[in-house]
């Protein structure tokens, strides 16, 4: 995939993360928003180097989602460990992951269609 085919994925991405840690952790419990845009960041950043352009070709769209999935909730129990601004809880971790795993199993779906289709 070239670099200008890359960056509209990895765009969409960065913004359906910031929305779903948004809902999870700005709606359902205040935490500031600077946070929340960080950890969206850092997920998308680490998700599609290592989730997506790594693991999704090896491992297929299951095992790549469940990889995902538990990198996005480490790094959010790592940034809460860290800061005294950014607090979690169980309710709001399980709506993350869920939402995150929904996502990310139909993003690699796409993506490997588009990845496909490039091959063509």
């Amino acid at each position: 995939m070239s670099t200008r085919s890359s960056l509209t994925p990895l765009m969409i991405k960065f913004l359906v993360h910031l929305f779903i840690a948004w809902i999870a952790f700005g709606f359902f419990q205040p935490n500031p928003f600077r946070w929340i845009f960080l950890l969206s960041l850092m997920t998308t950043i680490l998700l599609y180097g290592l989730g997506d352009s790594y693991l999704l070709p090896r491992f297929g769209t299951f095992n790549t989602t469940l990889a995902d999935g538990s990198i996005a909730v480490l790094l959010t129990l790592l940034i809460d460990g860290l800061s005294d601004d950014f607090t979690v809880h169980l309710q709001a971790i399980l709506v993350y992951t869920i939402l995150v795993l929904i996502f990310e199993y139909i993003f690699h779906h796409i993506l490997k269609e588009i990845t496909n289709d490039a091959k063509e």
